[in-house]
């Protein structure tokens, strides 16, 4: 366990020091995830293209999936960056 934590120290160190300037993480982390996000919904639409269907239930299914992941991408994305609102305190018992 000291390994593990004396190597992320140091790893740490390294990528603070050796920084490279001009790169955003924060931006190619979020363009990483919607490209994977993408990837994945194409991937499901193919394989759901590919299902064929002998009993109603079965295509009344694949059509709900197929109409879910083709809903715009804002729907599959989660707010993060939505503004809480504050929650009431409780009184103080007594």
């Amino acid at each position: 366990m000291t390994f593990i934590l004396r190597s992320v120290f140091w790893l740490g160190l390294a990528l603070f020091v050796i920084q490279p300037h001009g790169v955003d993480f924060d931006r190619s982390a979020r363009a990483l995830g919607t490209a994977a996000i993408e990837t994945g919904r194409v991937a499901a639409l193919d394989t759901l293209a590919e299902v064929r269907c002998d009993s109603f239930e079965c295509a009344g299914a694949r059509l709900i999936a197929q109409s879910a992941l083709t809903q715009p991408a804002a729907i599959l994305t989660p707010e993060r960056d939505a503004p809480y609102p504050a929650a009431p305190l409780a009184r103080p018992r007594l």
